[in-house]
């Protein structure tokens, strides 16, 4: 356990960047470097960016016109990854929210910056907060809920219940059967 976590710092500290380096290492760093300017929500597209040798991924939102040079250094990037035989979390959007692994992620046109959330909720979540859903007497409801680690910090009425799922904790109601966030 105590390997796995410190390849996991390792690859984080590197950039996302797996064993090896050199030229193809730096089209990890170069991802980061994808237009994500935009004037509309028509300006950008949600692409998957695979962000450790676990296999976890993150939905990134770029520029539509940027999606070939995406998929060149995604997948030069890819094959920096050394296997590290871990579990992968479920993918998650640039508002922090997670995402089923059978679903994608929305994007839209934020501040000029074209920015991913789970679609579940049908908008990018405020900062602190991220989608979830929940099945209770009504049925399943997705929303928008504060992020938390302990009960404490759930003060609005009806979310008092931190529950955690992977390494993320939200806000829900103790009543209700929250899935995978």
């Amino acid at each position: 356990m105590v390997g796995r976590v410190l390849l996991f710092l390792v690859v984080v500290a590197g950039s996302g960047c797996g064993a090896g380096g050199g030229a193809s290492g730096n089209a990890c760093a170069q991802v980061a470097t994808i237009n994500q300017s935009c004037t509309t929500d028509t300006d950008c597209v949600a692409v998957m960016h695979t962000t450790s040798c676990c296999g976890s991924e993150h939905w990134m939102g770029i520029r539509v016109s940027e999606q070939s040079r995406f998929a060149s250094l995604e997948s030069a990037c890819d094959k920096t990854y050394p296997g590290c035989g871990c579990a992968a979390g479920p993918p998650d959007t640039d508002d922090g929210s997670i995402v089923e692994l059978t679903a994608t992620a929305g994007v839209s046109c934020q501040a000029g910056t074209c920015r991913t959330f789970a679609q579940a909720c049908g908008q990018p979540c405020e900062a602190g907060r991220s989608c979830t859903t929940c099945t209770g007497d009504a049925g399943a409801a997705s929303f928008c809920t504060l992020r938390c680690t302990q009960d404490t910090m759930c003060t609005e009425p009806g979310r008092t219940k931190c529950q955690f799922s992977f390494a993320n904790g939200v806000c829900v109601d103790p009543s209700t059967a929250c899935g995978a966030f």
